[in-house]
């Protein structure tokens, strides 16, 4: 294919520029691959990948390679490997990456900040990340730590530093820590917004404050 030709190709497949740089797709030869060109309308990264995502705020896009998924900088060069079966995207400077099975954060850099120990995992609030694994669910901090093993039927995001938490069938609250803040003693529990959460304890609902006090209104 001659340079005016692949340049044409190039010019019809572009996308829409997002933070200075554009994704290309090259149909020819198939399988096709995807790239990435500036404003200027040069190649700024080849088309080398499987499949490609924009640019982010902070110069990282999703690539895939060999069926495995990693990030790049506007450079072409792997700022998290790309070995990973599964990610999602960045948030608050750590990503979810998969491998095996196992679900854990890598950071900016590459570098693991939550082992991949976990079936799933959920993305920080308040710094913290809800972990899961089998049926069981716990949490962790954003160095690695695990502060809460996977021990409890199941656990909700932290709101106001409690987690509403299932433990043998009912509910209560967890602080950061593991501690428990509000026993477990309702049928259901929701998060905490505006400093209160609602409870239900058989057919009846009820607002509490972060001590586990009944809210009059």
């Amino acid at each position: 294919m001659s340079n005016r030709n692949s340049e044409s190709l190039i010019h019809h497949q572009k996308g829409m520029f997002r933070n200075g740089m554009a994704m290309i797709r090259i149909e020819q030869p198939k399988p096709e691959r995807y790239g990435f060109i500036d404003q200027n309308g040069k190649i700024a990264v080849p088309a080398i990948y499987e499949c490609a995502w924009h640019f982010d705020e902070n110069g990282y896009a999703k690539v895939k390679q060999d069926n495995k998924w990693g990030f790049i900088n506007s450079h072409g060069q792997e700022v998290v490997p790309i070995i990973y079966d599964s990610t999602e995207f960045f948030s608050n400077h750590l990503v979810k990456v998969c491998l095996h099975k196992k679900w854990g954060f890598a950071d900016r850099q590459g570098l693991i900040a939550v082992p991949l120990n976990y079936d799933w995992i959920w993305n920080f609030r308040e710094g913290f990340a809800i972990v899961r694994n089998g049926e069981k669910y716990g949490a962790v901090n954003t160095n690695g730590e695990e502060t809460i093993p996977p021990t409890y039927d199941f656990m909700k995001p932290f709101c106001h530093c409690l987690s509403a938490t299932k433990n043998d069938g009912k509910w209560g609250y967890l602080n950061p820590r593991g501690e428990i803040k509000i026993p477990f003693i309702y049928d259901y529990a929701w998060c905490f917004e505006n400093g209160a959460a609602q409870v239900k304890q058989g057919k009846n609902f009820a607002s509490i404050d972060s001590e586990g006090l009944t809210i009059q209104f």
